[in-house]
């Protein structure tokens, strides 16, 4: 999937060549529950000056100090059917629960109709198979199987709907949109909901992507809820034709997945109203929270307070309530730090907080507590005539934002706090409810702060990520994170396309590589691989488990040539011609894909 557009897929990279597949995640128990504040310190959060950033700091320093990745419990996962992850002398493998080994996951991205639907041409496709999605699978693992992949990516729905021989798979929920979406019924907050982006400095600029509360009380048990749940996935049967899980969809992952291009989650918070009475538009906009609190923005004071000497909640009414005398010790503390001038670590408000709670709530910038700050004495005012940003998509953790630097260090240590609360929870609820028949669980993150994949580390089997450029194979993207990611491995993906000369036609646009034809793109493609396989994390080990490209066939929605078959399902191997259907003779960017793969690509 397109990183602002599409959902993220997760690619399955089978080592052609090789011998044996390696084994699953390891059995043993993550830590629950969120973080207390007064314990956390974020290694390396002030990355850069950022959430993480991009440069090499503490987080990656942090990584590269952490204890050798050894992978899974392969024994255990094989007695429980599930695929496991296990490390080799070199690099990673995965392992099937038969003891098959398969060195690297390579995996085409929706394996599905979807995109048949959205060109008009299903019933056409279809008639090719006689009217039987069974044959077009079977048609499809053929194809595949011939052009050296091993596996069917994230959102291959029709691919999986069918019993009988086919690849393995990796199938990814979107955990967060349904604990969030109005129609589900979960109603946990949006992060990233701006209720009032006119009384916020700079808030009607931000481009409000999604991103789950996860300090609302309930996140918790509704992600336990869901992934355990009747239509979850440990409810998915047979487990061993799922070589990992995606835990969530990385479109909803907005204030963690990417640096420099999404808004900054710390500013966001920070700035933000504590009080959200309705659901955004995006989540269905009709749902009315009978509790009102943005418990985020809660959970940074709280933090704040805890960094600056009030060990526990600055909430006077809270059971671990810091003290009087503490708390204000710690207001003071963080007033002289950021140069601002709060009374409270919660509202000047008549109401308190119980009028947050309540949705009365009315000193949201113009009162003098810390939770009343809508970013009036936190964003500097030469930042204000450049709102946008540097990417035009509101103020980023790359923007210097922040009146005073410190500003921008605490809360981005914060965010820091949030992804490993994030990760926590639900890791938790994969766990508790999958029990040992829980395949590997990846997360995806594009291109998110250092910090980000440090904290997260612990709490997944791996990363799946998406190093978007226009141009280059982004290797030092690729190193950056994977020297943040504590050791564990990745799957890279790619969306290349060749507009011009496909179906779809015109010229290059988006921020996806694109080529001038298909022969460029398949050269293209086998380049770029041959770079991001080469990749090493700390350790020493070659880092990149999988490749997965996205997608299988061309989108006419999003108008782009990311399939290598056109929705007239003809493969782009020199035979989407004017004879099968097309508009037009296309090139051949299968033949260079199939000649690497089918050569090897196991760790050298």
């Amino acid at each position: 999937m397109k990183p602002t557009l599409i959902t993220s897929c997760l690619v399955l990279c089978a080592c052609l060549g090789c011998s044996s597949l390696s084994e699953t995640e390891d059995a043993k128990s993550h830590e629950t529950g969120a973080p207390s504040p007064g314990s956390f310190h974020a290694a390396g959060a002030s990355d850069g000056g950022t959430a993480g950033g991009g440069g090499a700091g503490a987080a990656s320093d942090a990584a590269s100090d952490a204890p050798e990745y050894a992978g899974q419990d392969c024994a255990a996962a094989a007695e429980a059917g599930v695929w496991c992850i296990q490390a080799t002398p070199k690099g990673f493998e995965w392992v099937a629960p038969d003891g098959t080994k398969v060195c690297k996951y390579v995996a085409m991205s929706k394996v599905d109709s979807f995109d048949l639907q959205g060109a008009g041409t299903q019933t056409t496709v279809l008639a090719k198979y006689g009217g039987d999605w069974t044959q077009w699978r079977d048609a499809q693992t053929t194809r595949l199987k011939s052009w050296g992949f091993n596996a069917a990516g994230m959102y291959s729905y029709r691919y999986e709907q069918y019993p009988g021989a086919r690849l393995p798979s990796a199938p990814s929920w979107n955990t967060s949109l349904y604990a969030m979406r109005d129609s589900n019924g979960q109603h946990v907050k949006d992060a990233f909901n701006i209720p009032d982006p006119n009384g916020m400095i700079c808030g009607s600029r931000v481009y409000q992507g999604l991103q789950m509360d996860v300090f609302d009380p309930r996140a918790a048990d509704v992600l336990k809820g869901l992934v355990g749940g009747a239509t979850g996935p440990c409810r998915l049967t047979p487990m061993d034709r799922f070589m990992f899980f995606v835990a969530d969809e990385a479109d909803y992952l907005f204030g963690l997945n990417s640096t420099g291009y999404h808004a900054d989650l710390g500013y966001v918070v920070a700035a933000n109203s504590p009080m959200v009475k309705t659901s955004p538009v995006r989540l269905g906009g009709t749902y009315n929270y009978p509790d009102a609190t943005l418990y985020a923005k809660l959970a940074l004071r709280d933090f704040l307070a805890a960094k600056y000497g009030c060990a526990g909640s600055a909430d006077p009414a809270a059971i671990n309530y810091c003290g009087a005398t503490d708390a204000g010790k710690a207001l003071g503390a963080v007033n002289a730090a950021w140069g601002t001038s709060y009374t409270t670590w919660n509202t000047s408000d008549a109401g308190g907080l119980a009028g947050i709670k309540a949705g009365t709530y009315a000193s949201y910038g113009t009162g003098t507590g810390f939770l009343d700050e809508n970013g009036e004495h936190i964003v500097a005012q030469a930042q204000r005539s450049h709102c946008g940003g540097h990417s035009g998509v509101g103020l980023t953790d790359a923007d210097p934002w922040s009146t005073v630097p410190q500003i921008a260090t605490d809360v981005h240590e914060y965010v820091t706090y949030f992804a490993t609360t994030y990760a926590q929870i639900m890791r938790d609820a994969y766990s508790s409810q999958c029990g040992a028949k829980l395949p590997p669980l990846f997360i995806p993150i594009y291109g998110g702060p250092n910090a980000v994949y440090t904290a997260m580390a612990p709490y997944f089997d791996g990363f799946w990520i998406n190093p978007t450029s226009a141009s280059n194979a982004n290797v030092a993207l690729i190193q950056r994170i994977v020297d943040a990611a504590g050791g564990k491995p990745v799957i890279v993906a790619d969306y290349m396309t060749a507009n011009p000369d496909s179906q779809i036609g015109g010229t290059c646009t988006g921020s996806s590589i694109c080529y001038a034809s298909q022969a460029n793109r398949g050269a293209g493609m086998v380049a770029h691989w041959k770079q991001q396989l080469a990749v090493k994390n700390p350790q020493n080990r070659f880092a990149v488990i999988g490749l997965e490209h996205w997608s299988f066939y061309d989108s006419k929605k999003e108008n782009a040539d990311f399939g290598l078959v056109s929705f007239n399902d003809n493969p782009y191997d020199g035979t989407a011609t004017t004879a099968h259907g097309e508009l037009a003779n296309h090139g051949d960017a299968i033949t260079p894909i199939k000649t690497y793969l089918n050569g090897g690509i196991c760790d050298p």
